[in-house]
């Protein structure tokens, strides 16, 4: 996720918002996101990238699983 942490200022809370998503805490996210009065604007373009990032990840990793061989070998 480096290319989407690259703004010094949006750091920390675009950290945090990639782990919380790969962690699969999203409610506690957003949550702490409604309390401090994020604007969502900033927030929901990198949320979008996070969640396709890692759902190419995933995809990936099943295809992969599908051209496995007995031996795990591709």
């Amino acid at each position: 996720f480096e290319t989407i942490l690259s703004d010094t200022n949006q750091n920390h809370l675009l950290r945090k918002i990639s782990l919380s998503v790969e962690n699969n805490q999203h409610e506690e996210l957003l949550r702490q996101l409604f309390i401090r009065h994020i604007s969502l604007a900033h927030v929901m373009p990198t949320l979008d990238n996070v969640s396709k990032t890692l759902f190419a990840n995933l995809e990936l990793k099943q295809s992969l699983q599908k051209h496995k061989r007995v031996d795990g070998s591709y």
